[in-house]
């Protein structure tokens, strides 16, 4: 009888930790979007100040929310045309994992996209949530939204950031240029004057010598 109860609860317990097993191999453990410190700040510049670095942000984009993910990652919850939205930007996590999700999450391999100026990849959840992610510089960005139908949305959210990030590349680019190139001038025209004022002492110079010249050969 002992054996007999022995025996059954051999097999309860290798049976329970089978299903336990099955049930991890699903993925949603690797999924699961570990506890991160979150803040919330009022303003972009008190979150830029706390990432240390600048998120850019059209100004046709309502931002409902400013926040940051352990003083590293910016996480934003945007309004764009009614589309709600989650921007994220990081520089070290990429793609799914940045906006808390994973490939399990999806039917299908991301697919790459057109951004305009450059390309990045999007995917579909299989109740229609879209998610484009991609790189820029030093920071990865991905936007994420759960409702269907808004592909075309958030793919023009994505060019209209990339062409804010771009615009400011440009644009400190060429203030840059025009710097250098003025203190290029600036060096030229103060080694132009130096020189001018180089020959006109000389002839000053000069003159006085002859001038001293003449008065010595009147007196003798």
């Amino acid at each position: 009888m002992k054996k007999t109860i022995a025996l059954i609860l051999c097999v309860f317990i290798s049976l329970t930790a089978i299903l336990m097993g099955c049930e991890k191999k699903d993925g949603t453990d690797d999924v699961t979007e570990t506890a991160r410190e979150t803040k919330s700040f009022d303003t972009e510049g008190e979150m830029n100040k706390d990432l240390g670095f600048s998120v850019a942000v059209p100004e046709d984009v309502d931002v409902k929310s400013f926040g940051t993910l352990d003083g590293k990652d910016s996480d934003m919850e945007l309004n764009y045309f009614g589309l709600p939205v989650l921007y994220r930007t990081s520089k070290n996590i990429y793609g799914y994992k940045l906006a808390g999700l994973g490939s399990d999450d999806f039917e299908s391999a991301a697919k790459i996209v057109d951004l305009g100026k450059i390309q990045g990849s999007i995917n579909q959840t299989a109740d229609g949530g879209t998610i484009v992610f991609w790189s820029s510089g030093y920071l990865n960005y991905v936007l994420w939204t759960e409702r269907a139908g808004a592909k075309e949305l958030i793919v023009q959210l994505a060019s209209a950031i990339i062409d804010e990030v771009t615009g400011e590349d440009e644009t400190e680019t060429t203030e840059k240029a025009d710097k250098k190139d003025s203190k290029k001038s600036d060096k030229k025209d103060e080694k132009s004057a130096k020189k001018e004022k180089t020959t006109a002492a000389s002839k000053a110079a000069t003159a006085a010598k002859s001038e001293k010249a003449s008065t010595t050969a009147k007196k003798s």
